[in-house]
């Protein structure tokens, strides 16, 4: 017994890491803005800082009456820095806890760390709404409902200012913005009779998403019928008063470097003769604004 609280089996090894392999790849479903942002793989490479180039808007030149050629403007591109930290979370799963339980402790565990390390990239990546305020683009109003028009004045701030398009344009909003976009549709207009409700084709929208203020993280549906619209509680809030969802355009508004994506490691050796294991998860990525102009601040009310 005097090996005992170092002893494992390759077994147990082996299942550790298929878990954390198998359920990290499905985890990643979970996280809004990794998909959407502009992302730097610095896994392997002997740095922590990414540097995304940002080229610049380009006007054209005329060609002067004697049809000499005139050049354009030089091409020289601008560059932005993301610096990744590593966030970590660790605990201890006992053999008394492994033993007793029902189901597997282990990948239960690991799935709600790896969450909580995706949340985090989500939540840090959405902090920087509320940076989105170049001239003129913010849309709504402070300390009032989110309303259908207040997205369409962001659609409208987001094509005007940045000239790369804005068709693949998304939005991420708070599940209470959700909600009160689904309220306007849904709410009865007095006629003098019956109330009369929004049309049929607007209220399906959102569907059913709306009446679900608890989701956490969701497609929920999408405005003028083909812009997305995302649902997070990790949209930031402004004291008491607002939250800040954003209308941007995925690739060009945020940028991510990602020294490495969830990993979770396995030890033994507890101290004070504890036998277990110890779990061990972590993620290391940075994040910045990298146009201004690819995203417009959406105030919703809190």
């Amino acid at each position: 017994m005097a090996d005992e609280s170092t002893y494992t089996t390759g077994a147990s090894i082996i299942d550790s890491e298929y878990i954390s392999r198998t359920v990290g790849k499905a985890i990643l479903e979970h996280s809004i803005m990794l998909p959407l942002m502009r992302i730097e793989n610095l896994q392997g490479v002997p740095a922590r800082v990414a540097s995304f180039p940002i080229a610049p808007s380009m006007t054209l030149t005329t060609k002067s009456t004697d049809n000499t050629a005139t050049s354009n403007a030089a091409w020289t591109p601008t560059s932005v820095e993301a610096t990744c930290v590593e966030y970590s979370w660790k605990t201890v799963v006992t053999d008394m806890l492994k033993e007793s339980s029902v189901t597997d402790p282990m990948a239960q565990i690991v799935m709600e760390a790896e969450r909580a390390l995706l949340d985090k990239v989500d939540s840090i990546a959405m902090a920087l709404f509320g940076g989105f305020t170049g001239a003129t683009q913010a849309a709504g109003s402070t300390g009032v409902d989110l309303t259908h028009l207040a997205c369409l004045v962001a659609l409208r701030n987001l094509k005007t200012n940045f000239k790369g398009g804005a068709d693949n344009a998304v939005f991420v909003l708070s599940p209470m913005g959700v909600y009160d976009l689904g309220a306007e549709l849904i709410t009865p207009v007095t006629n003098g009779a019956s109330p009369a409700y929004a049309r049929t084709d607007l209220s399906s929208l959102f569907g059913s998403a709306v009446q679900n203020t608890g989701m956490t993280s969701a497609l929920a549906g999408f405005v003028a019928g083909k812009y997305p619209v995302f649902s997070s509680t990790n949209v930031p809030a402004d004291g008491t008063t607002d939250r800040h969802g954003c209308c941007f355009v995925p690739g060009e508004a945020i940028g991510c470097a990602i020294k490495w994506m969830p990993r979770v490691e396995f030890g033994r050796d507890l101290p004070n003769g504890i036998n277990g294991d110890i779990v061990m998860a972590s993620i290391a990525f940075g994040v910045c604004e990298l146009r201004d102009t690819a995203g417009v601040k959406i105030f919703e009310d809190y």
